[in-house]
């Protein structure tokens, strides 16, 4: 039998979670474009003010920290301006930073995004700047990110594995943090990245993956349009992959489930209004690692978490 939700919601502060991922700082530039540039056809962004924000894993981290949650995080961080910004944000939220490796030859990944209003209209970006370097860490910092996450592992209640391809969880570090996570009888969570379907093979192991439509697709080489292409999909990841659970977000038609031990089911979302669509995938994650380190069966945990990401947008 299911456990209410109410009961459920009322344990979620007490869950212990380590999160595995590539994190970001996210800035914000804001300005007035009420000019053109003599020297070029774009406008001119005359500054009034900046914000950062946590990006990438730090989105999770900041949800699971909002809903009471004790955070591990574990991942790299660069001996730069961005690095500082991103441990001060993080400890600010409430996590546990001491899992985080700095780096010397790699920047702390930053997004720059730069957003115009004119005459009080509300600010649209205008350009991204991205600063990263996306490709594998070394070998001797990935057996330090192995050993930063089984040590957060002590006491935790859930695995949280955030990939966002910029180097962190590489096959190895995958591998091994899915490994040891499993041998102490912890269940590993993980929102992948938008990879080739050959490269799905490092999360072999873990206890669910949640994706999307088009990265269920790309994972599988399968349409997943109708509710028997769903299925089809989530199975075949089911067992590609040795998972116990697949959930996929499909936008404001919901989520669908799929088990290991046969339940298919398609929880229907609601319509919304949707302003900003960025993060309610990663608040997904999020419900999913609390509901299910609080307890609930796999269909109340898509259940909260299909609320949640819907309450993002």
């Amino acid at each position: 039998m299911s456990t209410p939700l109410i009961e459920l919601v009322e344990n979620l502060p007490k869950c212990r979670v380590v999160l595995v991922g590539d994190f970001m700082v996210d800035k914000y530039i804001f300005g007035a474009t009420d000019r053109v540039s003599p020297e070029a056809p774009i406008p001119i962004l005359r500054f009034t003010r900046e914000e950062y924000r946590l990006g990438g894993a730090g989105f999770v981290l900041a949800g699971l920290c909002e809903l009471g949650a004790e955070v591990r995080a574990v991942g790299i961080v660069g001996n730069d301006e961005a690095g500082k910004v991103l441990c001060e944000r993080m400890t600010a939220a409430g996590a546990d930073c001491s899992g985080l490796v700095p780096t010397e030859n790699r920047c702390t990944v930053t997004k720059t995004r730069l957003l115009g209003s004119s005459e009080d209209k509300s600010p649209q970006q205008m350009i991204r700047l991205d600063m990263e370097d996306a490709s594998p860490v070394d070998a001797p910092t990935g057996e330090r990110l192995v050993a930063a996450a089984i040590a957060a592992m002590d006491g935790a209640n859930v695995v949280a594995i955030e990939d966002y391809n910029k180097g962190v969880v590489t096959p190895e570090v995958c591998r091994k943090v899915i490994a040891a996570a499993r041998a102490r009888g912890l269940p590993v969570l993980i929102d992948p990245a938008r990879l080739a379907a050959a490269d799905y093979v490092k999360y072999t192991g873990a206890t669910a993956l949640k994706l999307n439509r088009p990265e269920v697709e790309r994972a599988t080489g399968m349409l997943a349009r109708s509710r028997d292409q769903l299925q089809a999909a989530a199975d075949a990841l089911l067992t590609k992959l040795d998972l116990e659970a697949v959930v996929l977000t499909l936008n404001d038609a919901g989520s669908y489930l799929a088990t290991r031990a046969g339940v298919q089911e398609l929880l229907a979302g609601r319509k919304r209004q949707v302003a900003d669509a960025t993060g309610a995938g990663d608040m997904v994650l999020v419900m999913l690692c609390l509901a299910r380190a609080a307890g609930a069966e796999w269909s109340d945990a898509v259940a909260l978490a299909n609320t949640a990401g819907g309450l993002e947008v």
